[in-house]
This record gives structure tokens, C-alpha cells and sequence, in this order.
């Protein structure tokens, strides 16, 4: 079955959409940590969001996270439960410390995804601009001269051998054991 552009960017629009209510009832509730937010509030900002509440299953995923994210004690000083939240309903519920981190978690792990992602982009701009600026040089001596640089290692000695495309040598020799060096030109 092929769906549409129109059809699938609507979907992926309804799932971000969806995947933001949850982030939307945590900002709300921290909005309101002083006073606290009822459940009908809550209910009336994401309306006027544009989610649809006629839908159960929007419905009953509000409630669980609401209730998962909020505390709230009844006159009788118990916690209220999930089954009793639709007595609750008017009540105002303050934001969990475990649903702020959680939050706050959120936000960062957006930041540094933008972060990322300029700092992708600064990458490739800088690798595109290394590969490209060799051919732009109008200096063709510096392209002729290239050093090549061979390094050798036997036992604690280590020789290097520097060399242009004119075959001029250069050797440097350090030895560890007796802290001397040998330098030849």
C-alpha cells in the first residue's frame, strides 16, 4: 500500500505532535509549580493546542502521564490514586521533582542535539574547504615541493627521515639510553 507526500508528511506531523503533548503537560506543570494545575486545565491548554480529546485514546494517555507526572492528597491526606483521579479532576496537582528532571533531561538532550548537528555542519563546510582549496591555489611551486617523512623505531632509537620531491635528506636520530643526539643536516 503507497501512501501519498501529503499523506505521510501528515502522519510524521501527527507523531511529532503526539511526542510533544507529553513535554507540553510537563512545561505546564511547570508553569504552574506555585499554585499547582488541575487535570481540567491542563485538559483546556492542550485543547487549545489542537489535540483532540474526543479521541479516548489521547484521553487516556493525558490521564496516565498526568498522573504519573503530578501529585496531589486527597482531604483525607492519602495519596490520590489513578482510579480516583476522575474525583480530582478540578483539583490542583503539583509537578513531581522525578517529572522535572525529566524535563530538564529533555531540554538538554535537545540542546545538544542542535549542537550537534552546527557542529556537523561547521564539519563538513571544513572538510569540503580542505578538499577544495588545494585546486584553488594559484602558487604551483608550494605544489611541486611535497615533504615525505618516513619514521623508524629499532629499539630505543627512533630515526627520522625527512625527504622533498628534490631527494634532499635530512636525518635526526635520538637515542633514550644516554640522552645524547645526533643530529645530521
Amino acid at each position: 500500500m503507497k501512501i501519498s507526500a501529503i499523506e505521510y508528511n501528515k502522519v510524521i506531523n501527527d507523531i511529532k505532535k503526539n511526542n510533544a503533548i507529553y513535554a507540553k503537560i510537563l512545561r505546564i506543570g511547570q508553569t504552574f509549580i506555585d499554585t499547582g494545575v488541575s487535570y481540567n486545565k491542563v485538559k483546556t491548554l492542550l485543547e487549545n493546542d489542537g489535540y483532540d480529546f474526543e479521541n479516548s485514546c489521547i484521553e487516556i494517555a493525558v490521564k496516565q502521564w498526568f498522573f504519573d507526572s503530578f501529585h496531589h492528597k486527597g482531604e483525607d491526606g492519602k495519596k490520590v490514586e489513578l482510579e480516583d483521579l476522575d474525583n480530582h479532576l478540578d483539583c490542583n496537582f503539583i509537578l513531581k521533582g522525578d517529572a522535572g528532571l525529566t524535563l530538564a533531561d529533555y531540554d538538554t538532550s535537545k540542546m545538544n542535539l542542535n549542537i550537534a548537528r552546527k557542529a556537523m555542519i561547521i564539519s563538513i563546510i571544513a572538510l569540503i574547504a580542505s578538499i577544495i582549496t588545494p585546486y584553488l591555489s594559484t602558487d604551483q611551486a608550494e605544489k611541486q615541493v611535497q615533504p615525505i617523512t618516513k619514521v623508524i623505531i629499532v629499539k630505543d632509537t627512533v630515526y627520522i627521515e625527512k625527504s622533498s620531491v628534490k631527494k634532499n635528506k635530512d636525518t635526526i636520530s635520538m637515542t633514550n639510553k644516554s640522552d645524547s643526539k645526533k643530529i645530521t643536516q
